[in-house]
């Protein structure tokens, strides 16, 4: 039985599953038990998931992105906004690329700037708290 803060019981049971652990993550359960960072082994592990879920999404996030550059990429060589490097020349021309990179960031004023999801906060909270 569950209290809930109205006073009223109900039955709350979560599903369970059983699982086969190595001897080093059992190891790293207890671990994690006995120094209190977690209560019990399913708190482990419902941690564990969670941090499963949050490389996901990233990864989402990411594979995203890389779509919408090749994308964009795609447009300009159709647009005809690029440039033909024999292959021969193509190290110099991304080392080239790279020194232009690297002065724009050096550039007085200028920072990085993310834009992060209300989810990917979320993730950023739960893995530094």
């Amino acid at each position: 039985m569950l209290a809930t803060h109205t006073g009223i019981t109900a039955d709350r049971t979560m599903p369970t599953r059983n699982i086969t652990l190595t001897d080093q993550q059992h190891a790293l359960v207890d671990s994690l038990v006995q120094t209190g960072r977690d209560q019990n082994a399913s708190e482990v592990l419902r941690d564990g998931l969670r941090l499963v879920e949050a490389r996901e999404r990233i990864e989402q996030a990411n594979l995203g992105a890389l779509q919408q550059a090749a994308a964009q990429g795609w447009n300009d060589v159709a647009a005809g906004r690029c440039i033909d490097v024999a292959e021969a020349q193509l190290e110099d021309l991304i080392g080239q690329l790279g020194q232009q990179a690297a002065a724009r960031l050096a550039a007085p004023g200028l920072s990085m700037r993310y834009r992060l999801s209300a989810a990917a906060q979320a993730d950023v909270v739960d893995v530094l708290s």
